[in-house]
């Protein structure tokens, strides 16, 4: 099954008016029949995954840390790892959950407002800007905020370096047609 991974703060708040942009992301990718996945505790991934608990069937994992409790809405949770928390294998850990949503066939990001998640973007665009690694880049949303000093150097960093896979947005319906739009889409066979 394709997923879309959803990355974002954790301390975004249900006041917070990209709250409800992101439930609508999470509504939109499972109405398509895609498993939404996320790092699954709060903030964007309880918003994402609210979202998608309203559609019959909706496939939403949680990719949690050193037993973080998921929140309410996941259908699955992962633990990217059981081994007790220690300063050492924080990294490590990171990595581990870090991989398994690089696995995913899109991506949509939420303003990077804290350093985890402006890393986890980074990433997901060098990542795919690795042709030994990914032979087909996957498709990078993010939404803008106020936050205009990063939109700014993300825009300069694309433009540099040529990501073509990487599109700024300003809605939900934006955000999740261009995760989805290359990466999971097929096109239909031919009928004669």
């Amino acid at each position: 099954m394709h997923c879309v991974a959803v990355l974002g703060s954790s301390s975004l708040s249900e006041e917070d008016p990209l709250f409800q942009t992101f439930q609508e992301i999470g509504r939109l990718i499972a109405e398509q029949g895609l498993c939404v996945i996320s790092h699954g505790t709060s903030g964007v991934a309880e918003a994402v995954s609210s979202g998608a608990r309203g559609i019959p069937e909706a496939i939403i994992t949680g990719f949690t840390m050193a037993d973080e409790l998921g929140n309410r809405h996941l259908t699955q949770q992962h633990d990217s790892c059981r081994v007790p928390l220690s300063p050492a294998m924080t990294e490590i850990w990171a990595g581990i959950r870090l991989g398994r949503l690089l696995a995913a066939s899109g991506f949509i990001f939420g303003p990077p407002t804290d350093p985890r998640t402006f890393s986890e973007l980074l990433t997901a665009i060098a990542w795919n800007a690795d042709q030994r690694v990914v032979s087909r880049p996957k498709r990078v949303a993010v939404l803008r905020d106020t936050h205009d000093w990063w939109v700014d150097q993300l825009q300069g960093l694309r433009t540099f370096l040529c990501f073509d896979n990487v599109l700024i947005v300003d809605t939900a319906r934006e955000a999740v047609d261009w995760a989805t739009e290359a990466s999971i889409r097929t096109p239909e066979p031919a009928t004669a």
